[in-house]
C-alpha cells in the first residue's frame, strides 16, 4: 500500500509575502450556484497565470478578512489592512498559489445562514502527482461578484487567516522560521534527499509554534521516518500530532499507510476509512482502500472500490494493480475492459507487472501478460515476465526457455539483461551451466565469463566449470578465458603456483588490449599475494603493471609489496615525483606518521597523473592526518590554496590551526553536502580540535 508523503500546503508560503507588511463523493449542489462558484475559479486562476493585479484584487474580499482578523484577536492599526493587501495580492502573483492552475475540481459547494458559502475544491500537486483538498470561503457581494476571504488545508487541518493571525502574534520570528525551513524540508523529500531532510526536521522540532503547526511538524517527521521504514517511532509521532491538533486528517492516512507496512491490515484499514470518512474518496486512498481489503480476503468488497478509483482518476497505476489482483474472482470482462481502457497501458506495463511479481500474484500477471501479447505481439517485455513468473514457481529452465525464444528479437539495449537472466536461469539456478551455455551460441564469450564468475557462488567445486571450460574451448579452442577464470579459481584458494601458470597461458592467448589488461590486473594481484613482487613489476606492458601494482597495494593496504614495488620503480625512474607520495603512503599504512608526514609533506599531492589515477584523495587524507598528528598543521596552510580541495579535508586541516571562525564556516560547508554532526564529532582527528568552545558557541551546538 502507498501513501504519497504530503507537503507543506502553499498556503504557508502566502506567511512569507505577508512578513514585511504585518512585521468523499461531491454532494448534489444547485447546479446554477455550482457554475457560478466554478465561474469565480475560472477567474482567481486567469489572474494568477496572468499575474494581473487588478483581476486577482476583484477575487479577495479584505473587508470579510479584516472581520475574520478582528475576532481572532489581531489589533489593525492605520496602514495594517493595507499592508494585508498588498502581501495577499503579491502572494496570488508570485506563485505562492500556482499549484491551482494544474487542475482544479469542484468538489462541493455548501451556503451558510451567515451568507458566506463553503467550497470545497481539490487541486493536483505537479510535484507529488497527488490531490491537496482545500477549503475556501466565499461571499458574493452586493455588485453580484464572488470574492473568497479565506482558505483552509483540509488535510493537515490549517486555516489561512488562523496562521496570519499567528504570524502576527509571532514575536519571536519562530513562526516564519518554521515555514522556511519547512520549505527546505519538503525540497529535501522531493528530491530524496532524506539526510538533509532528518537534518532540517530537528532544527523545526526545536522551534515554538502554535499547537496547529507543532501538529504539522509530528506528522511530517513521521512521513519522513515512513520512508526510511522507521514504523515504530512514525506512530508514536503521529499519536503526538493527533494529541496537538485533531482537525488534521491527513494523520489518519499516513497512519494506514505505517500500519500497512506492519502488516497490521485491519488498523490500518481503520485509519483509512476514517480519513474517507472526514474527506470523502479518491483515486489514491480507494486504491490503498482496496489493497487492504484484498490482503484481508475480503475481494468483493474491493472490487467496487477500485472500479470507483479508476473513475476518478482513469490513469491510477495503483487502483489498476490491485483491480488486476481480483483476476479470476468472477470479474474478468471487466478487468479486460479496464486494462484495455487504461492510458498508455504499454509505457506502463513494467511497473504494473513488477507490482504483481513483488505482491505473487502471478495468475493475474500472466492474465495481463496474455493481454499486452494480444494488443502488442511485437513487445519482448510480455515474454520477459512470463518467464519471470515461472522462474518464481521455480520452473528455472521452462524460465530460460521462454526468454531463449524471444532472443532474437529483444532490443540491443536490452539483450545483456536477457542473456544473463537465461544464464542465471538455466546455468546456476537449474544447475546445468552447460545447458544454459548451448542455448546462446552467438554470445559464447559473454555465457562462458558469466557463467565462470556466477558459479564460484556455489558450492559444486570445480567440475561444474570444468565441464563449461572444456565445452566452450571445444568450440573456442584459442580463447584465453577458461585458462584466466583457471588463474582466478586457484588464487583464491591460495595457491598461487598454479595460479601463475594458467595466467601465464591466458597472455599468451589474450590477443585485445582490453582483454590483455583483464588478465595482467588478476596476474599482478596474484604475484603480490605470493610475495613476488618482483616478478609483477617485470611483466609487460611495464606501465600498466606498474599501475596495476599501486591499485592491488592500495587496496589491499600492503605497505611492504607498496615499498618493495616503489624501490624497483626508483631503480628505473629516479625523478618519478610521484614515488615519495607513495613512498609516504606505505609509512602511514605502516602507522609511521612522521615518515609518512615527511615524505607526503613535500610531495605534489595535485600531480596530473596522480589526479588522473584517482588516488589523489586518499593521499591527500594521509597527509592531512599524518601532519595534525605530529603537529605539524602549520607546515600543510599552503594545502588551503589549491584549487578543488576537498571541503572536509578544508575542516580537518582548519580545526587543527586555531582559527575558530574559520572552522565554523567550514563546518558549515561540510553539513551542506551531507556529513552529520555527529560523524564529524565522531572522528578521530577531528573530534578533538572540534571541542573547541568558541566553535561550539559560533555553530549553535550544545
Amino acid at each position: 500500500m502507498m501513501c504519497a508523503m504530503r507537503t507543506l500546503q502553499p498556503l504557508l508560503l502566502l506567511l512569507l509575502a505577508l512578513a514585511s507588511p504585518l512585521l468523499a463523493a461531491s454532494p448534489q449542489d444547485d447546479t446554477a450556484l455550482h457554475e457560478e462558484v466554478q465561474s469565480f475559479f475560472d477567474q482567481l486562476t486567469k489572474g494568477i497565470e496572468e499575474r494581473d493585479t487588478e483581476l486577482i484584487s476583484t477575487c479577495l474580499d479584505f473587508d470579510h478578512l479584516a472581520d475574520e482578523m478582528e475576532t481572532l484577536g489581531v489589533d489593525m492599526p492605520p496602514g495594517f489592512m493595507l499592508g494585508l493587501r498588498m502581501g495577499l495580492i503579491a502572494g496570488f502573483t508570485g506563485g505562492d498559489f500556482d499549484h491551482l492552475t494544474e487542475r482544479l475540481e469542484l468538489r462541493s459547494v455548501e451556503p451558510e445562514s451567515d451568507g458566506t458559502t463553503r467550497v470545497i475544491i481539490r487541486v493536483m500537486d505537479p510535484d507529488l502527482e497527488v490531490w491537496t483538498i482545500l477549503r475556501w470561503w466565499l461571499v458574493r457581494g452586493e455588485d453580484a461578484r464572488w470574492r473568497t476571504y479565506d482558505w483552509m488545508d483540509l488535510d493537515l487541518g490549517l486555516r489561512a487567516s488562523t496562521l496570519m493571525a499567528a504570524a502576527v502574534h509571532d514575536s519571536s520570528g519562530d513562526l516564519l522560521q518554521f515555514i522556511e525551513v519547512m520549505q527546505q524540508f519538503d525540497a529535501a523529500l522531493v528530491a530524496d534527499d532524506y539526510t538533509s531532510a532528518q537534518r532540517l526536521i530537528e532544527q523545526l522540532g526545536e522551534l515554538e509554534v502554535p499547537d496547529s503547526l507543532k501538529a504539522v511538524y509530528w506528522v511530517q517527521r513521521a512521513a519522513l521516518e515512513t520512508l526510511l521504514e522507521e514504523y515504530e517511532s512514525a506512530l508514536v509521532g503521529l499519536d503526538r500530532a493527533q494529541a496537538l491538533s485533531d482537525t488534521t486528517p491527513l494523520v489518519h492516512i499516513l497512519r494506514a499507510t505505517v500500519l500497512s507496512a506492519l502488516e497490521r491490515y485491519p488498523e490500518a484499514l481503520a485509519s483509512a476509512e476514517r480519513y474517507q470518512a472526514i474527506l470523502g474518496t479518491d483515486a489514491d486512498t480507494d486504491a490503498s482502500v482496496g489493497f487492504l481489503l484484498i490482503e484481508l480476503d475480503r475481494e468483493e468488497e474491493a472490487f467496487p472500490v477500485l472500479l470507483r478509483a479508476l473513475e476518478d482518476n482513469p490513469g491510477s497505476l495503483d487502483a489498476l494493480g490491485e483491480l488486476m489482483r481480483l483476476h479470476g474472482n468472477g470479474h474478468d470482462e471487466e478487468l479486460l475492459r479496464r486494462l484495455a481502457a487504461f492510458p498508455d497501458v504499454r509505457g506502463w506495463f513494467d511497473a504494473l507487472a513488477g507490482y504483481l511479481l513483488e505482491v505473487e500474484a502471478l495468475a493475474a500477471l500472466r492474465f495481463c501478460c496474455a493481454q499486452l501479447d494480444a494488443l502488442a505481439p511485437e513487445d519482448t517485455n510480455v515474454e520477459y515476465y512470463l518467464a519471470e513468473a515461472e522462474a518464481a514457481e521455480e520452473n528455472f529452465r521452462a524460465a530460460a526457455q521462454i526468454l531463449v525464444g524471444v532472443l532474437p528479437d529483444v532490443p540491443a539495449g536490452e539483450r545483456e539483461i536477457y542473456l544473463g537472466n537465461i544464464l542465471t536461469y538455466g546455468g546456476v539456478w537449474d544447475d546445468d551451466p552447460v545447458w544454459a551455455y548451448a542455448q546462446v551460441p552467438d554470445d559464447a564469450h559473454f555465457a562462458f565469463d558469466y557463467l565462470a564468475w556466477e558459479i564460484d557462488a556455489g558450492e559444486e567445486g570445480d567440475e561444474p566449470f570444468e565441464a563449461l571450460a572444456a565445452r566452450h574451448a571445444a568450440d573456442h579452442p584459442r580463447d584465453y578465458r577458461p585458462a584466466f577464470h583457471r588463474g582466478r579459481r586457484t588464487c583464491l584458494r591460495g595457491d598461487y603456483g598454479t595460479s601463475e601458470e594458467h595466467f601465464a597461458k591466458a597472455m599468451q592467448l589474450a590477443s585485445a588490449d582490453e582483454d590483455l589488461d583483464t588478465v595482467l590486473e588478476m596476474r599482478v594481484e596474484n604475484l603480490i599475494r605470493a610475495g613476488k613482487v618482483g616478478a609483477a613489476y617485470t611483466l609487460e606492458p611495464t606501465e600498466r603493471a606498474w599501475e596495476w601494482i599501486l591499485d592491488s597495494c592500495y587496496w589491499s593496504e600492503d605497505a611492504e609489496a607498496l615499498l618493495a614495488g616503489v624501490e624497483l620503480r626508483r631503480a628505473d625512474h629516479p625523478n618519478d615525483a610521484e614515488l615519495g607520495a607513495w613512498q609516504g603512503y606505505a609509512h602511514w599504512l605502516r602507522g609511521e606518521e612522521e615518515q609518512a608526514a615527511e615524505l607526503l609533506g613535500k610531495a605534489d599531492l595535485f600531480a596530473t597523473r596522480l589526479e588522473e589515477s584517482g588516488y589523489t584523495w586518499a593521499l591527500q587524507e594521509a597527509m592531512l592526518r599524518a601532519m595534525v598528528r605530529t603537529g605539524r598543521a602549520k607546515e600543510a596552510r599552503g594545502f588551503l590554496v589549491k584549487p578543488g580541495v576537498d571541503p572536509f579535508h578544508v575542516l580537518l586541516l582548519r580545526a587543527h590551526l586555531g582559527n575558530a571562525r574559520r572552522t565554523a564556516s567550514a563546518v558549515e560547508a561540510c553539513l551542506e553536502l551531507g556529513w552529520e554532526p555527529e560523524e564529524l564529532l565522531q572522528d578521530e582527528d577531528l573530534g578533538p580540535a572540534l571541542a573547541d568552545p568558541e566553535v561550539i558557541e559560533r555553530l549553535g551546538w550544545q
